[in-house]
């Protein structure tokens, strides 16, 4: 039986054929894993309720709202602690019954603080997610890499939609959320 040419030559290459076979196994495996891992599509309330927490989290937020003259070594632990103290509150942005009529993120700002607002439907959730609650957005602060764990859930009793991981406190005014 004679292989084409073609064939020959990868045969006769520094792979092999059992190279060449690898290297399909490999590309076919790259092509096919993000779609294993595909997570649904986020609602635009979701997206609108993490760019609102990465901005809380903002180091420029935090000075202003008093947060190191609380806790001068702040660590992710003090800001949930801070967030929900008297004092923490001013972070919190209003909320907005804004009506998402698609799934295009729409950023909508406070006119009087130009800080983003928080959609009324999504709860915000220190630590775990709370079975008796519907949408929800729960942050787990990790002290020891010095950072947020940002889960983001439809329904709590499913897996969260959107997972991210943010370095305390964030660079919100360094970076465009959209």
């Amino acid at each position: 039986m004679r292989r084409s040419a073609r064939f020959r030559g990868i045969a006769n290459s520094s792979l092999g054929w059992s190279g060449f076979f690898a290297l399909c196994i490999m590309g076919a495996t790259c092509a096919i894993a993000p779609m294993m891992c595909w997570n649904r599509s986020s609602p635009p309330e979701i997206i609108q309720s993490q760019r609102a927490l990465f901005q809380m989290m903002g180091h420029d937020n935090l000075s202003e709202a008093g947060f190191y003259d609380v806790y001068p070594d702040a660590t992710p632990s003090d800001f949930v602690d801070f967030i929900h103290s008297e004092e923490g509150d001013v972070l919190w942005p209003a909320t907005t019954d804004h009506v998402w009529e698609d799934d295009t993120p729409t950023r909508v700002v406070d006119p009087s603080t130009d800080q983003l607002m928080r959609p009324e439907g999504v709860e915000f959730v220190a630590h775990e997610v709370d079975p008796d609650r519907g949408m929800q957005l729960v942050y787990i602060p990790n002290d020891e890499d010095g950072e947020f764990i940002v889960e983001c859930y439809i329904e709590p009793d499913e897996r969260p939609v959107r997972v991210l991981t943010w370095e305390f406190p964030t660079a919100a005014r360094e970076f465009d959320l959209d």
